[in-house]
């Protein structure tokens, strides 16, 4: 609201400027000089006129602060409608989002292995802890929301909002450890909004948009696991994978420019980021695109370029129909020759579980021109560039599920067994003529049982990285001969399978774990990381993309899961894009 002084002196300019036959508008050319048809001569003196423009922004200032004081006092809360019963109020100042930024340290870090431990620690030490969540609140979305209406939000800019757990009786949630997935999705756009646990009930939910991307967005809000029961042996009975925000958003873009415009392809220093906040976007699609015969989505020519600055080279190859990935950088899609270059002479040497298996497979199929079918969990062989006969490319690959290659579910405790580990360390003697130029681990789904609790978890993952860290030492007396090490994290695991014993929750902690453990062994310069969590959770609600645990298996046109026109297998053929850029930047291959 305006003050009397205010009000009163708008009232006499308002007067002021349509005196005679014509308004003029403030602001507009017309405005520039005084009419002697439509205004008296004494008001068109110079003195006055800059008397009456001095009045008007007077007038305007005091406005403005008004409203900026009461945008402060007056925080616009959104509760979705079915949540109105509950008996906190919204003018709490403690559930308001300013008090919530100005509390917590560092909002946009991931929460740590230290945070993670110590919750884990917590948990059950409080009454309260017993209480379990049942529905969620947000502050900080505009009222449209209230009425079922869109909100608008301005692309190009971080949008924090809160999101607050609430038992059945209507009482906060004390503590965190809530698991929330989040889904952002618009016509050519998916990501995963992040949430960062501020550890009393209260979790930070962060939006942005690029202005290339306007248009309407459903914001979808799912409780999958409270009170971290996701970490469980068995989180099953646990499950509660229920919606709790649906919202549509309406992204405008009123500043003309782009928070992207300077993404750049990425380099070896990209790959440093431990937790990636990327998405996946299309700019061509073909919308009567289905399987063909072979379960192939061949949507596009193979050919077709990507559309700066998401992605370089030709998108139409990933059989994705338009959609690529990328992350604080943007990738190359590799051509077969680009490919061949960068591999050709190379020992790769994977470790980890079966997405392994369909990532190679993937890599040799759809990016390096072959046709091979039959991988074996552990195996070793060579393969030729079939357009070039002198390029080869060496592949071990050693499954983790398991010591024994046939059984599951040891993970990281695989490296229990003496014989096991003894027949990795083989590899990488100093007294072997050569040893891999390239390492790939990952360790995850095969975790999700043996580990009784998350310090248990922890002395798991510590050991496993001290036995790599001492293999690479050992490796070469000089670090250039050394193999170049990668962690791949685990990807989300989809569908039902998330109320597995490997589940997203879970499968996340671990991620952070372990990838810090790895990095303390290695060094942030010797230890390249590829986000495959992140890279699969936009996909990961359905089985559209994955039969549950893996993102790569073979193109086929039989049913599954409830998919009757074939799967999508693209999010994998893009994670074997992104392990060559980790491996060979294009500056290398140019």
């Amino acid at each position: 609201m305006l003050t009397a002084a205010a009000a009163e002196s708008s009232k006499k300019v308002s007067r002021v400027w349509q005196k005679g036959s014509a308004y003029i508008p403030i602001g507009s050319s017309s405005s520039r000089s005084c009419r002697a048809d439509s205004i008296t001569d004494d008001l068109c003196s110079p003195s006055i006129c800059h008397v009456l423009m001095l009045l008007i922004s007077v007038a305007m200032f005091t406005s403005t602060l008004v409203l900026l004081q009461s945008l402060r006092t007056n925080q616009a809360v959104c509760f979705v409608p079915r949540f109105s019963k509950w008996r906190s109020s919204p003018s709490n100042p403690d559930l308001t989002l300013q008090d919530k930024l100005g509390e917590a340290d560092e909002l946009n870090a991931p929460n740590d292995k230290e945070w993670l431990l110590k919750q884990s620690e917590e948990n059950g030490t409080a009454s309260c802890h017993n209480a379990r969540t049942t529905q969620a609140m947000l502050f900080g979305i505009d009222q449209p929301a209230w009425r079922g209406g869109n909100v608008r939000l301005q692309t190009n800019q971080n949008h924090q909002i809160l999101l607050v757990s609430y038992t059945e009786d209507g009482s906060r949630r004390c503590s965190g450890g809530d698991f929330y997935e989040t889904d952002l999705s618009g016509p050519s756009w998916k990501s995963r909004p992040t949430v960062k646990d501020l550890g009393d009930g209260s979790y930070l939910v962060d939006l942005k948009v690029d202005s290339r991307q306007t248009g309407l967005y459903s914001l979808k809000v799912v409780l999958l696991f409270d009170n971290l029961h996701g970490l469980d042996v068995n989180p099953e009975p646990w499950i509660l994978a229920k919606e709790v925000v649906q919202l549509k958003l309406e992204f405008i873009d009123e500043l003309k420019s782009s928070l992207w415009s300077d993404l750049q392809l990425c380099n070896k220093d990209d790959f440093r980021h431990g937790s990636w906040r990327g998405r996946w976007t299309r700019a061509k699609a073909n919308e009567s695109c289905t399987a063909d015969d072979e379960g192939r989505f061949k949507c596009l020519n193979p050919g077709e370029e990507c559309e700066p600055p998401w992605c370089e080279g030709p998108v139409g190859s990933l059989e994705s129909n338009g959609w690529v990935y990328s992350a604080h950088c943007a990738f190359r899609i590799f051509t077969q020759q680009e490919a061949w270059t960068c591999l050709s002479d190379r020992w790769l040497f994977f470790w980890g579980d079966s997405n392994h298996q369909d990532t190679i497979r993937n890599l040799l199929n759809f990016v390096l021109g072959r046709q091979d079918s039959n991988l074996g969990r552990t195996f070793e062989s060579t393969f030729s560039n079939p357009r070039n006969s002198s390029q080869f490319l060496k592949i071990t690959s050693y499954f983790n599920g398991h010591f024994t290659e046939s059984d599951n579910n040891l993970g990281l405790a695989s490296l229990a067994d003496s014989d096991y580990r003894h027949r990795l360390s083989s590899y990488f003697l100093p007294t072997n003529p050569s040893v891999p130029d390239a390492v790939i681990l990952n360790s995850g789904l095969h975790d999700g049982k043996p580990w009784t609790n998350l310090t248990h978890y922890v002395h798991g993952a510590r050991r496993a990285s001290s036995f790599w860290g001492n293999l690479w030492r050992a490796s070469r007396a000089g670090s250039s001969a050394r193999p170049k090490m990668l962690f791949r994290t685990t990807v989300a695991p989809a569908g039902e399978f998330r109320n597995k014993p490997a589940n997203p929750q879970k499968m996340e902690v671990y991620n952070t774990i372990l990838g810090e453990l790895l990095v303390s062994e290695f060094g942030p310069s010797n230890l390249q990381v590829v986000d495959a969590y992140d890279m699969t959770f936009p996909w990961h609600f359905d089985n559209q993309c994955s039969d549950g645990g893996h993102y790569g298996r073979p193109p086929a046109l039989n049913s599954w899961l409830g998919i009757r026109t074939g799967h999508h297998y693209f999010v994998d053929v893009m994670l074997a894009h992104v392990l060559l850029n980790a491996l060979c930047p294009l500056q290398q291959i140019a």
